[in-house]
């Protein structure tokens, strides 16, 4: 009976391991989540100005061939130059301020460690 009863209390103990390893993986996922979720945020940011810009870009390459003129190219550049100093600027920032915040799941890591 007390071989029954070492090996009862061996599979307890086993198990409570593996739930608090099940515990620790699901909150190192949370982290993940939470640094998958900030590295991800720039695309958010950047997704109007994308959508924005194809149908510009759709109009360069389109099916029939047109000349390149020096007309042409210095309109474009004009446009984009415009198009950088009204949202280049507000941009910047955005990246500037995103890159030095830190997130809550690290700054929980570095209090534990």
């Amino acid at each position: 009976m007390s071989d029954l009863e070492t090996r009862k209390r061996m599979l307890v103990a086993e198990s409570e391991v593996y739930r608090e390893l099940l515990k620790l993986q699901i909150h190192n996922l949370r982290i993940d989540g939470i640094r998958a979720r900030k590295r991800f945020k720039i695309f958010r940011i950047f997704s109007p100005l994308l959508m924005m810009s194809l149908p510009m870009a759709g109009s360069l390459f389109k099916a029939k061939r047109r000349r390149f003129t020096w007309k042409r190219i210095g309109a474009l550049a004009f446009v984009a130059w415009r198009f950088y100093q009204k949202v280049g600027a507000v941009l910047g920032g955005f990246a500037a301020r995103s890159r030095h915040q830190a997130t809550a799941a690290e700054e929980y890591l570095e209090k534990r460690i």
